[in-house]
């Protein structure tokens, strides 16, 4: 009876050990799912939010991405500031332009579009371009900026208002290589 019942003890203390293993086997297993499943859900979350954080600034990223000059665009920059010369009865003339890139950081795709300028008019015109240009959607760098009083006009009256400027602008505007 004794020996049965040791028999019987080492069967049934093997079945338990067998249970037990295969119970602590699928605990481990679902303990390693719960992590993987928590940190997948933790991705998901930080993307969403990192989503929304996008959707969020994309009408200050478009606005910063307008304010840069389209690559090739420079034509047309130009253009504009001799539109918006003559709209202020200006006489404008474009001395120079030179695109110039930062050799530190070569891999940029942002250059510096430099345009040295000549303005000729009335002083009231010249500060109107002046403001319409700083107005521009592009945003510009005034580096260097002198007034001259040039000769009288000939008329009858002159007074200071109908005295003529001339105006030498250096500009800096970003642009895309």
């Amino acid at each position: 009876i004794i020996g049965a019942l040791s028999l019987t003890s080492i069967i049934l203390f093997g079945a338990i050990y067998f249970v037990y293993n295969q119970i602590k086997t699928k605990n481990e297993n679902i303990l390693n799912i719960e992590q993987d499943l928590s940190s997948k859900n933790t991705k998901h979350d930080y993307l969403i939010s990192l989503q929304k954080l996008v959707e969020s600034i994309d009408p200050e990223i478009k606005k910063v991405e307008s304010s840069i000059v389209p690559k090739a665009g420079d034509v047309a920059f130009i253009e504009e500031l001799e539109l918006l010369a003559r709209n202020s009865n200006l006489i404008i003339e474009i001395e120079s332009l030179n695109l110039t890139s930062d050799p530190k950081n070569d891999s940029s795709p942002l250059a510096t579009l430099k345009v040295k300028v000549k303005a000729t008019g009335l002083w009231s015109d010249v500060y109107k371009f002046t403001y319409e240009m700083e107005s521009l959607k592009y945003k510009i760098k005034i580096n260097k900026f002198t007034l001259a009083n040039k000769e009288e006009l000939t008329s009858v009256r002159t007074t200071s208002q109908n005295k003529e400027w001339q105006a030498n602008f250096e500009i800096s505007v970003l642009e895309y290589k």
